[in-house]
C-alpha cells in the first residue's frame, strides 16, 4: 500500500525528528549562551552598583569647542528618533504576525549586549567617549578579567537605548542591500551576498565613525597609527574599521535577511509546537540574544586584539580622557 498508515507521522511534526537531532537543535544552544551572557551581565552590574555605581564626570579644565557640544546633542537626539522608528517597526510587524515578530525579538534582544560595550578598553584604552554626553561611569572594571587600570570612561546614557535604536536600523539596511543585489544579480550566491553587504556597510560605518571622531564625539586612542588617517593624532581614524567596524551589526542583518516565510530566523526554529506560546516566545528571545551576544564577543575580541598593536596614546583634552 502507498497510503499513510495510522502509525505514520506527518513530515515536519516534532515526532518525525530523530531523537539526537531533536536534542541538538541550535535554538537551545543559543538560548543557553544567552543565559550565560545574562548571568555575566547581572554579576557585572551588581558589582558596579556595590562599589559606587553611576556617577557623573565633569568635562575637565580644557574648553570644549561649541561644534563638539552641538554634535553630541545632535547625536543623542538622532538616537531617540531611531529608537522610535525601531519601536514602531517592532510593534507594526508584531501586530501583523499576531505574535512577537523577528523585528520585535531583535529590538528586545540587542540590549543584552550593552554590558560588553566597555570591552573596548578591556586590556588598554581603546575607545573614548566625550564626557559632554549625559553619562554615567562605566562598569568596565567590574567585568571579570578586566586588566586596564585606567577605567572610569564615561558611558553615554543614550547608549542604554541606543542598541535598540540603531542595531535594528542597521540590520534593516543590511537586509535591503542583500535584497537589492539578489534582485539585480539573481545568480549571486550566499558568499557573494554576505561579502558585498560586509564591504558596503563597512564603508558606511567607516564614514559615520570618521565623522564622529573628527567632531570629537568619540576617539580611538589605541588605534594602529600606520593603519589610520591622521595616525598618531588624537582624532585618528582607523581604516581597518572597514573590515571589522560593521561586525557589531552585520550578524543581525544576516539573521534578518534569512528570516523565512514562517517569520522565524534560523536561530529561532526547532521549538516544538507543544511548547506554550509564552515559553516559546521566551526561548526565541533567548536564542536571538545568544546569537547576538556570541557575535559581539567575536567583534570585541578583534577590537581588543587590534588595540594591542596600537601605538602610543596621543594627548587628549580633558573632556575626552579615559578617567
Amino acid at each position: 500500500m502507498t497510503g499513510r498508515t495510522s502509525h505514520e507521522t506527518p513530515v515536519g511534526s516534532i515526532a518525525a525528528v530523530p531523537g539526537p537531532l531533536h536534542r541538538q537543535r541550535p535554538v537551545y544552544w543559543y538560548a543557553g549562551l544567552a543565559a550565560l551572557g545574562l548571568g555575566l551581565t547581572f554579576w557585572t552590574i551588581a558589582r558596579w552598583l556595590i562599589v559606587g555605581g553611576p556617577h557623573h564626570f565633569s568635562t575637565g579644565p580644557d574648553p570644549e569647542p561649541t561644534y563638539a557640544k552641538v554634535a553630541v546633542r545632535v547625536y543623542e537626539s538622532l538616537y531617540l528618533v531611531l529608537l522610535l522608528w525601531s519601536l514602531r517597526l517592532a510593534v507594526r510587524t508584531s501586530r501583523r504576525a499576531g505574535r512577537l515578530s523577528f523585528e520585535a525579538m531583535l529590538f528586545l534582544s540587542v540590549p543584552t549586549m550593552l554590558w560588553m560595550d566597555a570591552c573596548y578598553n578591556y586590556l588598554r584604552p581603546g575607545y573614548f567617549n566625550n564626557s559632554y554626553f549625559i553619562h554615567v561611569r562605566s562598569w568596565g572594571d567590574q567585568i571579570p578579567g578586566w586588566q586596564n587600570p585606567t577605567n572610569g570612561q564615561p558611558f553615554p546614557l543614550i547608549l542604554t537605548i541606543g542598541y535598540s535604536a540603531l542595531v535594528p536600523v542597521m540590520a534593516f539596511m543590511v537586509r535591503g542591500i542583500m535584497r537589492w543585489l539578489k534582485r539585480h544579480r539573481p545568480h549571486t550566491g550566499n558568499a557573494g551576498l554576505i561579502l558585498f553587504a560586509a564591504l558596503t556597510t563597512g564603508l558606511i560605518d567607516l564614514v559615520l565613525e570618521g565623522a564622529m571622531i573628527r567632531l570629537q564625539i568619540s576617539a580611538y586612542p589605541g588605534a594602529v597609527h600606520a593603519l589610520s588617517l591622521w595616525g598618531g593624532e588624537p582624532f585618528q581614524i582607523p581604516l581597518y574599521l572597514l573590515l571589522i567596524g560593521e561586525l557589531w551589526f552585520l550578524p543581525a542583518g544576516l539573521l534578518y535577511y534569512y528570516v523565512g516565510d514562517d517569520g522565524l530566523s534560523p536561530v529561532e526554529r526547532g521549538i516544538p509546537d507543544s511548547v506554550p506560546a509564552r515559553l516559546k516566545a521566551l526561548l526565541r528571545w533567548l536564542a536571538v540574544s545568544g546569537y547576538l551576544q556570541g557575535t559581539f564577543v567575536i567583534y570585541f575580541a578583534l577590537q581588543v586584539l587590534v588595540t594591542q598593536f596600537g601605538g602610543p596614546i596621543p594627548d587628549y583634552p580633558s573632556y575626552m580622557l579615559n578617567r
